[in-house]
């Protein structure tokens, strides 16, 4: 029982409770090897430490971790450990030493090995996690510098990365193993349980401790304990059920009546909770009685990385085919990558926080004055305050800022503290409307649809109908889901000047103030994950915090806490596809006629669900012909091709099952096979490289061997069970909406031969200049640059954008093509100061419409 009590106890230690030591009290601790003395909690950006990154607010993404050292004498030895400083109490660091990820190397001084490492071996993309990731393997390494495989999967158990899948993460870490150590199982009479959101280093729901002593020799129980945790406000025993020893085969149980979880407890879900204090004992039971449930071996996850040859005779400077890290994975390595809350205060910087409704449909009347009576707040704007017009226009659908169902207000403060303890001080009045339906299945009763439906239909579907053996119908339902990126949304507005999200912005923050679009200057430095999150809603809460900014006149930033951000931003909303009487297929799983209608829980304004909706549509068929299909939809908010093709493969296994074959053999049989194809929607193209993945994967991973591997464990094993899936994919790029397949580069060349590149996307294009990647710079996106810049979206971003930077360069190629030809032994610095002198135009830009219909991948 000492572990389950040393577990538990470890969250308390980190839970952001008033530090035990009351009054006026300095703290000594050491930071970035400098003695500091602080009174009150300790921001690492207040010191210029921007490299520790606040993530959740919660100890649950692990991207402001850092190392807490400390010296303890019994041991005599200096102690390290990972921790989250969004929950570290300052109290907690007295005479301690706390290690940041600025502490140990940069770009500028030397870089640490494993920042090194994981910059390598392609560890980081959006790069906002990686300095978490950087110091928890730093703190392993400190304390065994020759960890194990688990180790590292320990270690990084409480980092999330949503962007790599953490292969390549552990590809750079594991180059510090030299041993490995096999898995250990818990003591067959222990357990200890919980139920979180994730399965490491997170607050949990429930979570349970538990031990059975039995009389030497026999199965008498000896002596029980069971504790829970999370179901009162301490640690609770369940005393009666342990003395008793035994739970009733009928009635009430004992355990049921003790561990009593009260509707007002903090956190809610008390049902949920009851259930788990049943569930975790059953699971224990059986773990004594049958030896059956013994935790799943987790293991590092495996896989291998490979790159295409390139000709021995290319150039080295040339990186087309090179598995060259991306420019800016070392600064995020060391914390030096800025992202937009990182740039420093601005002076007579002001705070914004929302104050949102907490009703779905309703009146309101809203009274502020408490809050603006409290220290450093300086006012609540609202509707009345919008200069302009208090909405934006998405193809004609307007979506107001300020609505009495959605954001209210807002509280602007001198501080984020102050702004969002006002914020939650605004008192707020409802009077309900009826009538409110808040489910797929009661828009459907009710007929709540936005408008357009689409439908789409190849074939003849009551013809195929008619030669089906057999007909299927049923429904599928998917729950929603947040985008998470690990950075949250927010802004920077500074009068004449702005810093955020480029789309769209200048049009609605614009409109909101009244004034020229060409007055609005956006600017991008970076993203921590966007995921499609980031596209439309930062224009709206662009336009309040510039209304905060218009009205104040001074500089306001706005940061969302995660909390806010999910109500805020929305995500991917609930799905359900219903193929009534929808499916024929034949004895060999061929599928002849199939009808589908797509739903989907748009929330209460347009937003983007019909653009989206129609990506649903599109890719119903995925890889699969069939020959009469038919597809219609209604309001969706999210992009749709994941679900629209989920609805597909469902019906596939279903078929699969009631053919009684296997599942890849029937989806084989209906899979595009022609050299020439035609979808649905009428786009030619061709499956040849779908088909062949689809026979290698199914070659070099031994499906079917496995397949039966698997049916074997299955059936000698009651209580675990495996499974395999193959599934072909036909995705489609770009937009339903012709003109946003656009993209807009702008190439400016100087004297010396560098080059600087400002566009929406990402990657250099050095090949047709024949520059080195060391001579190229990209610019921050900017509007000011490039103006009326499309999404960078739907898998379109990076052919759009590098489309028209190779447009850019092939035109200046061809403008120092008599140069060339009259100077041939020109280096390139030459004849770019030839050029210069001849009064040739460095400066080119591209505003590049491509067709996205000739394309698939």
């Amino acid at each position: 029982m000492f572990v389950f009590f040393k577990i538990y106890f470890l969250n308390l230690i980190f839970f952001p409770s008033p530090c035990p030591i009351r009054g006026s009290v300095t703290y000594i601790l050491y930071l970035t090897g400098k003695k500091k003395k602080k009174k009150s909690v300790l921001f690492l950006c207040s010191v210029g430490l921007t490299g520790t990154k606040y993530g959740c607010g919660g100890g649950g993404c692990g991207a402001c971790t850092g190392m807490v050292s400390r010296y303890d004498p019994i041991q005599e030895t200096v102690l390290h450990w990972s921790v989250n400083a969004c929950l570290q109490p300052i109290c907690s660091l007295h005479g301690a030493a706390v290690v940041t990820v600025e502490d140990i190397g940069s770009t500028k001084t030397k870089l640490h090995p494993v920042k090194e490492r994981i910059a390598k071996a392609h560890g980081s993309q959006c790069g906002f996690c990686t300095p978490g990731m950087v110091m928890s393997m730093y703190t392993l390494l400190r304390n065994n510098s020759q960890p194990t495989m688990e180790g590292i999967r320990e270690t990084l158990g409480g980092n999330l990365c949503r962007c790599t899948g953490y292969r390549p993460i552990i590809d750079g870490f594991k180059t510090f193993c030299n041993v490995r150590t096999n898995f250990s199982a818990w003591i067959m009479s222990y357990l200890l349980t919980q139920q979180a959101q994730r399965r490491e280093f997170a607050f949990s729901i429930v979570n349970s401790g538990m031990r059975v002593a039995f009389r030497h020799d026999s199965n008498v129980v000896e002596n029980l304990d069971i504790f829970y945790g999370d179901v009162g406000p301490t640690l609770v025993k369940a005393r009666h059920a342990c003395k008793d020893r035994v739970v009733p085969r009928s009635g009430k149980a004992p355990l049921e009546e003790e561990m009593y979880v009260p509707p007002t407890a903090p956190g809610g879900q008390e049902e949920y909770r009851k259930v788990l204090v049943l569930r975790f004992f059953f699971k224990f039971y059986m773990q004594v009685l049958l030896d059956a449930l013994k935790p799943f071996k987790n293991e590092v996850p495996q896989g291998n990385h490979s790159f295409q040859l390139v000709p021995e005779t290319q150039s080295s400077n040339d990186p087309v085919g090179h598995p060259n890290i991306h420019q800016a994975a070392l600064q995020q390595a060391t914390g030096e990558a800025v992202y937009y809350d990182d740039i420093p205060p601005i002076k007579g910087e002001l705070f914004v926080s929302m104050v949102t409704s907490t009703r779905a449909h309703a009146k309101d009347h809203v009274n502020a004055s408490v809050a603006l009576a409290m220290s450093g707040v300086v006012t609540f704007i609202s509707t009345k305050d919008v200069p302009g017009q208090n909405q934006r226009l998405w193809f004609n659908n307007p979506e107001e800022l300020f609505a009495e169902e959605e954001i209210i207000g807002a509280i602007v403060a001198e501080t984020r503290e102050q702004a969002k303890r006002a914020a939650e001080q605004v008192a707020i009045t409802f009077g309900d409307i009826q009538p409110v339906f808040f489910t797929i299945e009661e828009a459907i009763e009710h007929q709540s649809f936005f408008d357009p439906k689409r439908k789409l239909e190849r074939g003849n579907v009551e013809e195929g109908f008619e030669k089906a053996d057999h007909i299927l119908e049923g429904e599928l339902y998917m729950g929603g889901q947040e985008h998470f990126y690990m950075e949250t949304q927010g802004l920077i507005v500074i009068p004449k000047r702005q810093v955020n999200w480029s789309f769209m912005l200048p049009e609605v923050v614009g409109i909101t103030l009244g004034i020229d679009f060409n007055k609005i200057t956006c600017h991008v430095k970076r993203l921590g994950g966007g995921f499609g999150g980031k596209v439309m809603k930062i224009a709206s809460l662009s336009s309040i915090a510039a209304t905060a900014a218009y009205k104040t006149g001074r500089a306001v930033r706005y940061v969302l806490e995660r909390e806010d951000d999910m109500l805020i931003t929305s995500g991917r909303s609930p799905f359900l596809g219903k193929y009534k009487v929808m499916f024929g297929y034949m004895n060999d799983g061929t599928i002849l006629a199939a009808v589908i209608t797509y739903y989907s829980n748009g929330g209460c304004t347009l937003d983007e669900s019909s653009f989206i909706m129609e990506k649903a549509l599109l890719h119903m068929d995925n890889g699969y012909k069939i020959s009469n299909l038919r597809g219609s939809y209604t309001a969706f908010r999210a992009y749709g091709g994941p679900q629209g093709l989920t609805i597909t493969e469902s019906v596939l296994h279903e078929v699969a099952a009631r053919c009684g074959l296997p599942a890849h053999q029937v989806r084989d049989i209906n899979m595009y096979k022609d050299e020439k194809c035609y979808t649905h929607h009428k786009q030619l193209f061709s499956p040849y490289d779908m088909v062949r993945c689809w026979n290698e994967c199914l070659e070099k991973s031994d499906y079917t061997h496995r397949c039966l591997s698997i049916k074997q464990f299955n059936a000698q094993n009651h209580w675990k069970k495996r499974g395999i899936s193959i599934v072909p994919l036909k995705f489609g790029i770009g937009f339903s909406k012709g003109f946003y397949n656009q993209g807009a580069a702008l190439v400016n060349i100087y004297k010396d031969g560098s080059v600087l590149i400002s566009h929406g996307g990402t990657e250099p294009y050095s090949r047709i200049l024949k520059v080195p990647v060391s001579s190229i710079h990209i610019k921050e996106t900017c509007t000011g640059n490039v103006p009326n810049a499309a999404p960078s979206a739907a898998s379109f971003g990076t052919d759009a954008v590098g489309m028209a930077v190779k447009n850019d360069c092939e035109k200046f190629i061809g403008r120092l093509v008599p140069l060339i030809k009259k100077h041939p032994q020109f280096t390139w610095q030459q004849l770019v100061s030839k050029s210069d002198i001849q009064v040739l135009n460095c400066i080119i830009q591209t505003e590049l419409l491509m067709d996205s219909q000739t394309r698939i991948t």
